[in-house]
């Protein structure tokens, strides 16, 4: 999976992710402590980023960041 195609997996996750019974806290911490962007996180971040919302089912698991 490319750099392209995470930030793709994880934008579209959000999108999801708004219509969940968990959606205000994750907007109130947005909101609290701010957003960096996916184009500014590191290879690393984003595959973290990717691997934690695979783990709870939020993204359905593609190939890892290249």
């Amino acid at each position: 999976m490319t750099r392209a195609e995470t930030i793709k997996a994880l934008i579209d996750a959000d999108h999801t992710f708004r219509f969940d019974d968990n959606f205000g806290d994750w907007f109130e911490t947005i909101l609290r402590d701010g957003f960096k962007g996916y184009r500014h996180m590191t290879d690393s971040e984003l595959a973290q980023e990717y691997a934690e919302r695979a783990a709870c089912g939020f993204i359905v698991v593609a190939d890892p960041i290249e």
